[in-house]
């Protein structure tokens, strides 16, 4: 993926990820999992085609009322199942394959050009200006903690998730992102005790068994304030930004009046990130987790 987005499903504990296709899609895309609103804003925010597999309530009632281009696994015969093996569980093997998302996208009639406005880039460091190293440690609950290992010789953060070195299943390799993002942004669960004054209610188009009744999801799904125009009182927060093997300090912002709006990084003087050209990671971290950068001594 061109960009991941990785974020809590549910607050202090399973987080979920979110690939980003912007120059080339792979032979196979997977695990597709089922969607939640948070991400449906953040790839509006990048014109994106959304596929997913099923949903919470409360995201499969806004993509009812079509707010993005999109394709649901669940009602569709162009996404399949691996066979499990290993770790993997059966939520884990919904996938699509290349030829499928291009298909979709011609039985939908969707447009193939990108009009995002994309991210700005800059050159990387010369070899012999590069740190000799550094660790990033990312620390969502267990066992989904990340580490990131700086490697100077290919200027890229090498991943480590859950203890277990991360690999791509379409190549073998070794998850190596050459920019990690780590925004801070609050996550609550949704219950129907919250007061959403000013806000969509996300219990108008629920059966009243499911609010308060024997089958009620009131908590089970959890809203991230990262900007969306549905369910968020903020949209900014902090930022660290990892590149070149050094930290820079920052912010991000997502205009929260907008579903469509960029998802903004900036430095500590207000000015765009520029990344280096490469794969960006995006994780999201709630405030009070910890987030430690140790540079090569």
């Amino acid at each position: 993926a061109d960009m991941v987005i990785e974020m809590p499903a549910f607050t202090g504990s399973v987080t979920r990820l979110m690939g980003v296709y912007l120059c080339n899609i792979p032979k196979e895309i997977g695990a597709i999992r089922s969607s939640r609103h948070d991400y449906i804003a953040l790839a509006s925010g990048l014109d994106s085609f959304f596929i997913y597999w099923g949903g919470s309530h409360f995201s499969l009632d806004l993509l009812k009322e079509n707010v993005i281009d999109k394709l649901d696994c669940m009602s569709s015969n162009l996404c399949s199942r691996w066979i499990p093996t290993g770790k993997m569980r059966m939520e884990d093997t919904g996938h699509i394959t290349k030829e499928n998302v291009l298909t979709a996208m011609t039985n939908l009639k969707l447009r193939t050009e990108n009009k995002f406005a994309g991210y700005a880039h800059e050159a990387e460091l010369a070899l012999d200006q590069r740190p000799a190293g550094g660790n990033l440690r990312v620390a969502f609950k267990k066992p989904y903690d990340t580490e990131f290992d700086y490697d100077k010789a290919t200027n890229s953060y090498l991943r480590t998730w859950g203890g277990d070195a991360d690999i791509d299943r379409n190549n073998q390799q070794r998850i190596a992102p050459k920019n990690v993002a780590v925004l801070f942004a609050t996550s609550s669960q949704i219950t129907t005790e919250q007061d959403y004054s000013g806000l969509r209610d996300p219990w108008k188009n629920v059966e009243e068994i499911k609010k308060t009744g024997s089958e009620t999801i009131t908590g089970r799904y959890n809203n991230v304030e990262i900007g969306d125009p549905w369910y968020d009182h903020s949209d900014s927060g902090d930022a660290f930004y990892y590149m070149n093997g050094k930290e820079i300090k920052g912010s991000w912002k997502k205009d929260r009046s907008k579903i469509d709006s960029k998802l903004f990084f900036f430095n500590e003087q207000g000015q765009e990130i520029r990344f280096v050209p490469g794969q960006i990671w995006v994780d999201i971290l709630e405030p009070g987790q910890a987030l430690r950068w140790t540079p090569a001594s």
